[in-house]
C-alpha cells in the first residue's frame, strides 16, 4: 500500500496493489489487480478494501493453477469472470470449501 502521487512503490505491478488518493470527497483508494501495470483497477472506499482482497484471493485460490500468478489467471479466464465473482457474496460463503480443495494442477 502506498500513498505517493508518483506511485513510488509501484502498486500497479503487484498482484493486488493499493494506493491512497485524495479526492474532493476525501481519501479513496485505487486498487490494482493482476499486476502488469494495473490493467484492472477500481477506486474504492477504505471499508471496501478487505472484502475485495478476500474475494480476490478466494477467486484466485479456486481458479488458478499451482504456481500461476494472479494476472496470468485473469488473462486465462477473462476479466469478466473475475468481476462477476467479485460482485456477490458467493466466494466468502464457500470459503471453507475453497480453502480445503486441492490446488489445481496444469493439464
Amino acid at each position: 500500500m502506498g500513498g505517493c502521487p508518483n506511485s513510488c512503490i509501484k502498486p500497479s505491478l503487484n498482484d493486488f496493489g493499493i494506493e491512497g488518493r485524495r479526492t474532493p470527497e476525501g481519501v479513496r483508494y485505487q486498487i490494482y489487480v493482476g499486476g502488469t501495470w494495473g490493467r484492472h483497477t477500481r477506486l474504492v472506499e477504505q471499508e471496501e478494501i478487505l472484502p475485495l482482497l478476500e474475494k480476490t484471493l478466494l477467486w484466485f485460490r479456486e481458479n488458478a493453477f499451482q504456481r500461476e500468478r494472479l494476472g496470468a489467471a485473469i488473462d486465462r479466464l477473462g476479466t469478466a469472470a473475475l468481476l462477476s465473482a467479485l460482485e456477490g457474496d458467493g466466494l466468502p460463503a464457500r470459503r471453507e470449501a475453497i480453502l480445503a480443495a486441492p490446488l489445481k494442477q496444469r493439464p
